[in-house]
């Protein structure tokens, strides 16, 4: 059973090794280039149609990597980009994260087949706080597997550089996670 965060890591460490090796180290990118490694978001609850598109036309405009959206606006926002080489990355229990794993692979199963080609997933944030650490990893795993079968997942899943330590995770006078041996990642 996954009884810490160090579980967790040791799992998705081993989880690394079953995934196909990364692609090569890629050049640092300068000027224009940069975009290509940004994803361009829109992810308010109001935004319209209209919004969705002045997004879509940016990320083509730009040459963002990717146009992160809510799951409701995947059928258009794959629309407006299919052939253009931007990413359309839907995210799966947004906001809160605090839903049933089946819900989110639902939910990811329905953006794939909505024309997303990137799953960007809230995990549950209340059970990582909680310390229900095999909730946390299973919630993940479910996601992850039901994408991976769609050829989804192309790179390893890095749960210590996921910014666990983040200022979202803990309120005022917490401690963040750091302390649990969590890498808070580079920002």
């Amino acid at each position: 059973p996954v009884e810490n965060i160090s579980d967790i890591l040791r799992l998705a460490e081993a989880y690394d090794q079953e995934l196909p090796a990364p692609p090569p180290a890629l050049e640092m990118p300068h000027g224009d280039q940069i975009a290509g490694w940004l994803d361009h978001t829109q992810l308010k609850p109001e935004a319209t149609p209209a919004h969705i598109r002045t997004l879509c036309s940016e990320a083509r405009e730009y040459h963002f990597a990717a146009a992160c959206i809510n799951s409701a606006n995947t059928p258009l926002a794959a629309s407006l980009l299919a052939g253009s080489g931007v990413q359309v990355c839907s995210t799966v229990g947004f906001p809160l994260g605090a839903m049933l794993s089946s819900v989110k692979v639902f939910e990811t199963l329905a953006c794939l087949e909505s024309g997303a080609t990137e799953i960007d997933m809230v995990l549950n944030v209340g059970a990582l706080k909680g310390g229900i650490y095999e909730l946390v990893f299973s919630d993940i795993q479910a996601v992850v597997e039901a994408a991976h079968a769609r050829d989804v997942v192309r790179e390893p899943l890095h749960v210590a550089n996921a910014g666990l330590a983040g200022p979202c995770l803990h309120e005022a006078g917490e401690k963040p996670y750091a302390d649990e041996g969590v890498d808070g990642g580079d920002g």
